[in-house]
């Protein structure tokens, strides 16, 4: 099972297990392990979501009331924000891979992984890269298809998507950047819709590439 599929060892993100990977190894809480026992527990307990945050305009995913991740994207690339282990001390103690379909990211030296997981759509690996910044590890990832919306970032058990309201309002913003990238000379901040927002890529003959 992947790490983000097993959402419990984000319980354990800042268990340091750099030296043999086993020591500490993150296992199932007694709660997870009965819910494992009973299907009721188990529908109860996982339960994940995406919840939008007004403050930082991304959204975040939260797994048993917890915030896992954030995330945001733009007409270009999907960008991804994972709280550090405390005990991070510089990007040199982790491992990063990124393939066009997949993703995993965990410390040097350790065999448990904060995320082992695919993405929604495919990436342009030659043109992301990854950070460690301001108490986050934070990966930006290019979208192999420019203008193209993701429901979500990362694909794990649940396969959570972003609702309707959602993804209407990303559309709304990858729309204007697009318009906003085509036509510099114009503003396009306070532009509103009527009905539907168009899709971004394929709309008026679909997205460009410079």
């Amino acid at each position: 099972m992947s790490a983000l599929s097993d959402y419990s060892k984000f319980d354990h993100i800042d268990s340091d297990d750099s030296t043999d990977g086993s020591a500490n190894e993150p296992g199932l809480s007694s709660t997870s392990k009965r819910s494992a026992e009973d299907p009721v527990l188990l529908k109860q307990s996982l339960r994940a979501t995406f919840e939008h945050d007004s403050v930082t305009n991304r959204f975040k995913f939260i797994y048993q009331g917890n915030a896992v991740y954030e995330w945001e994207q733009s007409l270009n690339e999907v960008v991804i924000y994972i709280p550090a282990p405390k005990f991070l001390e510089s990007a040199s103690q982790l491992s990063c891979d990124i393939q066009a379909n997949h993703l995993k990211l965990g410390l040097k030296g350790s065999k448990s992984l904060f995320i082992d997981e695919k993405t929604c759509n495919t990436i342009e690996t030659a043109e992301s890269t990854w950070c460690l910044e301001d108490g986050s590890i934070v990966l930006y990832l290019q979208k192999a298809n420019k203008g193209l919306v993701w429901a979500s970032a990362l694909t794990g058990r649940f396969d959570v998507e972003l609702n309707v309201a959602q993804l209407e309002q990303v559309r709304k913003k990858i729309m204007l950047e697009r318009w906003q990238e085509e036509h510099p000379e114009m503003d396009f901040r306070d532009a509103e819709f009527n009905g539907s927002v168009p899709d971004p890529r394929s709309f008026m003959g679909g997205v460009g590439y410079g």
